[in-house]
């Protein structure tokens, strides 16, 4: 009985830990650009650059690339999000 329990436990313990991965996985892929980073790229083309001003008044150089169909400004050093190995 006690041997029945901890295999319940562990089985329990290892479904909700990889749901809470699944859960945050998908949460990563959702994320999209803020709205600034489409308008900064309105009436530009692919590549072109642009300069984005941080809340702290930071200015960062961008370049305009398509996402889902629409034109976003892209930090110059930014790194797509890194997949999980399963």
């Amino acid at each position: 009985m006690k041997k029945l329990l901890v295999i319940s436990s562990v089985l329990i313990t290892s479904i909700g830990f990889s749901s809470a991965l699944l859960a945050q996985e998908q949460q990563r892929q959702k994320r999209k650009p803020p709205q600034e980073a489409y308008t900064l790229c309105e009436d530009k083309t692919e590549n072109d650059v642009v300069n984005i001003t941080t809340p702290k008044g930071d200015e960062i150089s961008a370049t305009c690339q398509m996402m889902d169909d629409q034109l976003v400004a892209v930090p110059e050093d930014h790194k797509p999000p890194q997949r999980q190995k399963r």
